[in-house]
């Protein structure tokens, strides 16, 4: 009889530890490599509060249609096979200075909180970014901008 219940439990818990799936998360997580310097430019045919996410080359070059990304140093050594570049355009009141925060909220979902602030009475507008460890093409990234008054 001993036996019998022995073989029992056993078979039981082999059954649970086989059944345990747990989906494991592979995307990558979230780490910024370096921010973009601010770029100050006026593009008169986009909104303000304009957030794109760039997988590659081709997307930056067409990106924002009045900037030529590849004359600007900030951008001539992104590398695209291991980097993602999440670029913003926007203005501010005031002279803008920015701090990013980014991170990982569940699989393949990535949150960008960016505080802009500053004192210099001046209105700016901008183009700015960062540059982040290559996120997988189908990533959702929300951005939350935060400005100071």
């Amino acid at each position: 009889m001993k036996t019998k219940t022995f073989l029992a439990l056993l078979l039981l818990v082999i059954a649970g530890c086989g059944c345990s799936k747990t989906d494991k998360d592979t995307s990558p997580e979230a780490v910024i490599v370096r921010e973009i310097s601010k770029i100050r430019v006026y593009l008169g045919d986009e909104k303000f509060g304009t957030y794109k996410v760039i997988q590659n080359k081709k997307a930056l070059d067409s990106a924002f249609s009045n900037v030529e990304f590849s004359t600007l140093e900030q951008f001539k050594d992104i590398d695209f096979t291991t980097e993602t570049l999440l670029l913003g355009y926007d203005n501010y009141a005031n002279q803008a200075d920015f701090r990013f925060q980014f991170v990982k909220t569940k699989a393949n979902n990535y949150s960008l909180t960016v505080k802009i602030s500053g004192l210099a009475t001046k209105p700016d507008t901008f183009l700015y970014g960062i540059v982040v460890k290559k996120l997988p093409n189908n990533a959702n990234v929300s951005f939350n901008i935060q400005k100071s008054n």
